[in-house]
């Protein structure tokens, strides 16, 4: 392709549309911005390759860290210092930076100064010489970040027209400058990159940012259909229609839940499955409750026939006699296919390497035990198990290993389980989780695994009602604000196609 003909391809391409989602190949085509050499010995992570591209919605950023890191759980702090206006002479002179107009803080430190730090947190600084810096939530500016878990590139996404009096105009004009800092825990400077300056597209209003949506469009013929959902603290039966209706719409063949509370029962859970689905009598769900996870209890349900699997639930714990985990387990018949279905909530909190990271790990491996002992019982003494699915809230944010260590080498041919790879509607974002109000920002907690030796993802979506258009939620009676308001958790939904022999 001659020079001038490629350069305006390039130009009517524009720039990638970044997902936000711990992968990182859509990154492939931004060019690095600055390079910060290796200059930060001892220190917890130390800034390297750095890559900036925005669109009509966002300012993106890429960093390589050079530490496999929970940037919500540093030891120091590490700062993305914005000038939102590319203008020196506005704003506050940050870190040897002029402009400064909003400052994102990775792990700002805890109001009492005795705990550790965690989250992020936003800070919009007086002018020069002034007191008077406002705190705003993460959620305010729009902050996402990918992966969850530790590593050692993120990217993070800045919203560049926050509902923010104090930033009126930020990040909506022509262009911007950022700069990265890492401080230790006594607060000296660790590390920092250059400044960077980028010109920003044309802002995108909001009237152009909706349109229809496909992503309640109902399975294919054929396809088998799995959903996971934390329901937060019971909340399917505490607000059965929202939360009945949400099920209904999305239609799943078996159901994941998490989070279903101590004072529910197998029996309350098919009531609000039944109630909310209209074909009720001649489909009735069935459900198995697990009976571990003391008052976080997890369930399984289906609208074909099902049995429990006695080996994956209850799970025990490994010395801690009459200790069961949060799981259930369930052999779901779909057609001429058996099923062992896990709905699993892993341990919470904590970081790479700490005892709530451990605990996940060893939840894992016993989880993979598990299935692998079912699987093995039913292939010896009755009809075969043709395939695995897993869910559930499995809190990836210390390391990846639990995850890892729950798929290997546990498919039916002994391949390690297919990790389905869901985003939202709008297709920005692979988050999972959000509460707006904790300091931690959305991310990716809960996962779907499955069998690819038998079964092939044909479709896959993180359900968040805020991202679909009016029209399509008013075809399966939702309103915008359902997921957000039943559960601090959005479901998860995989469509499964069986695999023809040979295929």
């Amino acid at each position: 392709m001659p020079p001038i003909i490629a350069l305006l391809a390039l130009t009517l391409a524009g720039p990638p549309d970044i997902v936000i989602d711990g992968s990182f190949a859509d990154w492939h085509d931004v060019s690095v911005a600055t390079a910060d050499g290796v200059d930060a010995p001892g220190a917890e992570l130390d800034f390297g390759e750095v890559r900036v591209v925005s669109d009509g919605r966002f300012l993106h950023v890429l960093a390589y860290l050079g530490a496999e890191v929970n940037v919500q759980r540093l030891d120091g702090r590490g700062l993305i210092l914005v000038d939102g206006d590319g203008d020196g002479n506005t704003g506050s002179t940050r870190h040897g930076m002029p402009g400064v107009d909003a400052v994102v803080i990775l792990t700002p430190p805890s109001t009492d100064g005795r705990r550790p730090g965690m989250g992020v947190g936003v800070e919009v600084p007086g002018a020069d010489g002034a007191d008077g810096n406002v705190a705003l939530s993460p959620y305010e500016l729009g902050v996402t970040f990918g992966p969850t878990y530790a590593n050692r590139t993120v990217e993070f996404r800045i919203d560049r027209a926050p509902d923010v009096a104090a930033l009126a105009g930020f990040l909506g004009g022509r262009r911007c400058a950022l700069k990265l800092v890492l401080l230790s825990p006594d607060g000296a400077l660790a590390d920092e990159t250059d400044v960077v300056t980028h010109t920003l597209p044309p802002l995108q209003t909001a009237a152009d940012r909706g349109g229809p949506s496909d992503a309640l469009a109902p399975r294919e013929a054929g396809h088998i259909r799995v959903m996971s959902w934390n329901t937060r603290y019971g909340a399917l039966v505490k607000n059965p229609h929202v939360a009945g209706d949400i099920v209904a719409a999305l239609d799943p063949d078996i159901l994941l839940l998490q989070e279903m509370s101590n004072r529910d029962s197998a029996k309350a859970i098919a009531r609000v499955l039944d109630d909310a689905s209209p074909d009720s009598g001649e489909r009735p769900w069935r459900v198995i409750f697990g009976s571990g996870g003391g008052n976080l209890r997890c369930a399984i349900a289906a609208r074909h026939p099902v049995e429990r699997a006695p080996l994956v639930e209850p799970i025990a714990y490994p010395h801690q006699p009459g200790r069961f985990m949060r799981t259930a387990g369930a052999v779901v018949r779909i057609g001429d296919m058996d099923i062992l279905a896990v709905s699993t909530h892993l341990k919470c909190c904590g970081r790479i390497g700490d005892k709530s990271d451990g605990k996940r790990e060893r939840e894992a491996a016993a989880i993979r035990a598990a299935v692998l002992a079912a699987y093995t019982a039913r292939a010896d003494g009755q009809r075969a198990i043709d395939a695995i699915v897993i869910g559930g809230d499995l809190n990836l944010v210390g390391g990846r290993r639990p995850l890892e260590i729950l798929r290997e080498g546990i498919d039916v041919n002994g391949s390690d389980l297919a990790i389905a790879g869901p985003v939202q509607p709008d297709g920005r974002s692979n988050a999972t989780w959000m509460d707006t109000g904790q300091p931690f920002v959305a991310g990716r907690l809960d996962y779907l695994l499955y069998s690819d030796a038998r079964l092939r993802a044909v479709r896959s979506f993180i359900l968040d009602t805020h991202d679909v258009d009016a029209a399509t939620l008013g075809r399966y009676g939702l309103e915008r604000a359902d997921t957000r308001g039943v559960s601090d958790h959005l479901p998860v939904v995989l469509d499964l196609e069986p695999r023809r022999p040979g295929s």
